[in-house]
């Protein structure tokens, strides 16, 4: 087991789950650099855009 209170090198961590034949990772939307405030304006942001490009003729 990895303990990710610490950092590891790709190499190391490479290492640690070879022996695996399936690793799964969960990435939560903390670590990732969202341009909303709240996880759900997203489907608000995709509908806003969705609209512009094809219902008013906008392009992108």
């Amino acid at each position: 087991m990895i303990n990710f209170s610490k950092s590891y090198s790709s190499e190391q961590i490479i290492k640690a789950v070879s022996e695996y034949d399936s690793v799964s990772f969960d990435i939560f939307d903390t670590l990732i650099k969202r341009s909303v405030a709240v996880s759900s304006d997203v489907f608000l942001r995709a509908a806003k855009d969705y609209c512009v490009k094809y219902l008013t003729g906008g392009g992108a």
